[in-house]
């Protein structure tokens, strides 16, 4: 399984929403025809709707992420989005298969977005 993991929730919406411009570019990668038909989970890092005030909170939501999502960390991809998140995820080394990419939202233009998407279903494809 492909588990994305973005920063947080945006109010009444799940994460990643496709309806948002990071879940829309989530969404062009995990239907791209490379990957199937690979399983994916669109998760956030922090299960909350609004960004964590401080250190405390946001080890804590990060703690809370491991107890939530159900992975096999021999086997899984974990694509974590966002220096944040790169930050705060707990235990990247308890995983054999972490990608690190900027969150989908820092791009801008198309070229990116497409570039973007690109980049992420090679180092997705490496790890499968």
């Amino acid at each position: 399984m492909i588990i994305f993991v973005g920063m947080h929730n945006k109010p009444n919406k799940a994460p990643l929403c496709s309806s948002t411009r990071s879940g829309k570019l989530i969404d062009k990668i995990i239907n791209s025809s490379d990957l199937a038909p690979v399983e994916c989970l669109k998760t956030n890092l922090y299960n909350i709707d609004y960004y964590p005030k401080n250190y405390q909170q946001k080890v804590e939501l990060a703690f809370d992420w491991h107890n939530r999502i159900q992975y096999d960390f021999m086997n899984d991809i974990i694509v974590l989005l966002g220096a944040e998140v790169h930050e705060y995820f707990i235990s990247t080394k308890l995983f054999n298969k972490i990608i690190k990419l900027a969150h989908p939202s820092s791009m801008r233009s198309h070229i990116e977005m497409n570039d973007y998407v690109i980049r992420a279903i090679n180092l997705i494809k490496g790890k499968l």
